[in-house]
C-alpha cells in the first residue's frame, strides 16, 4: 500500500485508532454476506478473522482469541465454525508443531468464489432486463414560417385531442381518495416484499430505547440459533407483540421467543396459528369472552332437609347412632384407663 493509499485512510479514521492495525474487507463480502445465507453472527467471527489476516497466508487465530474479541464462549466460536463450514464457505485446517496441535487454519477461497459467482449472476441478470429509452425530442428552434404560412395560436393545437392525443373512453382523472389509496397500496406491498426486517433498526425506530453492545449480543444469540426458520422476521415479531401490549421491552420479548422455542414455534405462520389456538382455548375455558355463549346464571345451594326431608330425618337418626356408639367407646376406655392406674398404686405399695 503506497503513502497516497495510508493518507487516505488516515483521513477517514485518524491516526490514533490505525495505531493497532486495520483489516481491508471485499465490498462484495460485506454487500453479498447475507444473501449466501450467513448470521449476523457469522459475519462477525468472518470480519474478527480477517483480523489475523497481514499477507497471502491463511490466518489462524485460536478459538479463545475468537472468543474474546467476540465476548462470547469457545462453544458458540465452534458452532458458528461448523455452520460456515457446512454452507460451504470457509476450508479449515489444523496447525501443529512437532506433532502437538497449536490452532486452526481458515481459508475464506470457498467464500470468494461464491461471491464472485454471485457478482457474475446479478450482472447477467441485470444486462438482460436492462432497456435504454431515448427521448425524442423535436428541433424547433430558428424555425421561421415561410412567407404566406398560418402561425397556428396553440404551440401543439387549437383542440386538447390535437395536442396529447385522442383519450380512451373510459380513461378517468385520479381523484384525491383514489391516490390515497394507491399510495395505502404501494406501502402495503412494500412492507410485504421486505423478506428479511432488520430487528436492529426495528428496535431503535419503535421506541425501545438505545442499542448498546449487551443487547446487540442477546438479539444475535437469537439470530444464530436454530429455533426458528426465519430468526430475523421471528424477533421482529416478538418486539410487534410487545408493542400491541404496551411493554416496550427486550425483556418482555425475549420472553416470548422462549415459550415459542419451547413450543416449537418456528416461523410467522406458527406464531398466528399459535395466538389464534391460544385465543380460542380462552374462550373455551371463559364463556364470557365468546359472545356466542349464553349469560351465566347464579344457583342457591339449598341444604337437604328443605329438599328432601325424609332423608334428612333418616341422616339425623343415623348420626345419633354413631354418637351414642362413640360415647359407649368413649366410656369403656375411662374405664380401663382407670383399673390400670389403680393396679399401679396397688403393685407400688406392696
Amino acid at each position: 500500500m503506497n503513502s497516497e493509499q495510508d493518507s487516505k485512510i488516515e483521513l477517514m479514521w485518524g491516526n490514533e485508532i490505525l495505531d493497532d492495525g486495520f483489516s481491508i474487507l471485499p465490498n462484495m463480502l460485506i454487500r453479498y454476506a447475507r444473501k449466501l445465507g450467513l448470521t449476523y453472527g457469522e459475519i462477525h467471527l468472518i470480519n474478527v478473522i480477517s483480523t489475523y489476516k497481514h499477507d497471502n497466508r491463511d490466518p489462524y487465530p485460536s478459538q479463545e482469541a475468537i472468543a474474546e474479541h467476540m465476548d462470547i464462549t469457545t462453544r458458540q466460536v465452534r458452532k458458528m465454525i461448523e455452520s460456515i463450514e457446512e454452507k460451504g464457505l470457509v476450508m479449515v485446517g489444523q496447525r501443529t508443531a512437532e506433532g502437538k496441535f497449536k490452532s486452526n487454519v481458515y481459508n475464506f477461497q470457498p467464500l470468494i468464489e461464491k461471491c464472485l459467482e454471485l457478482q457474475k449472476k446479478n450482472r447477467k441478470d441485470n444486462e438482460e432486463n436492462e432497456e435504454i429509452r431515448w427521448k425524442k425530442k423535436e428541433n424547433t428552434v430558428g424555425t421561421k414560417p415561410s412567407y404566406g404560412q398560418k402561425v397556428p395560436s396553440e404551440p401543439f393545437g387549437s383542440e386538447p385531442s390535437e395536442r396529447f392525443g385522442s383519450l380512451p373512453s373510459e380513461q378517468k382523472v385520479p381523484t384525491k381518495i383514489t391516490k390515497e389509496k394507491n399510495n395505502i397500496k404501494d406501502k402495503e406491498e412494500e412492507v410485504e416484499g421486505k423478506e428479511n426486517p432488520n430487528p436492529f433498526q426495528f428496535y431503535e425506530q419503535n421506541g425501545f430505547g438505545m442499542l448498546g453492545s449487551y443487547l446487540v449480543e442477546k438479539i444475535n444469540y437469537w439470530l444464530d440459533c436454530d429455533f426458528f426458520d426465519e430468526p430475523e422476521a421471528m424477533v421482529v415479531e416478538a418486539m410487534k407483540i410487545s408493542i400491541e401490549n404496551n411493554v416496550k421491552s427486550w425483556k418482555y420479548a425475549e420472553t416470548i421467543l422462549n415459550d415459542w422455542s419451547s413450543k416449537r414455534v418456528r416461523n410467522v405462520n406458527d406464531v398466528k396459528a399459535f395466538i389464534a389456538r391460544h385465543k380460542e382455548h380462552k374462550s373455551r375455558k371463559n364463556p364470557a369472552y365468546n359472545y356466542k355463549s349464553k349469560p351465566q346464571q347464579r344457583k342457591e345451594k339449598l341444604p337437604r332437609w328443605m329438599t328432601d326431608p325424609k332423608q334428612a330425618s333418616s341422616d339425623n337418626q343415623t348420626n345419633s347412632e354413631e354418637l351414642q356408639r362413640q360415647k359407649e367407646k368413649y366410656e369403656e376406655n375411662l374405664r380401663l384407663l382407670k383399673e390400670r392406674k389403680e393396679q399401679r398404686k396397688l403393685s407400688s405399695g406392696t
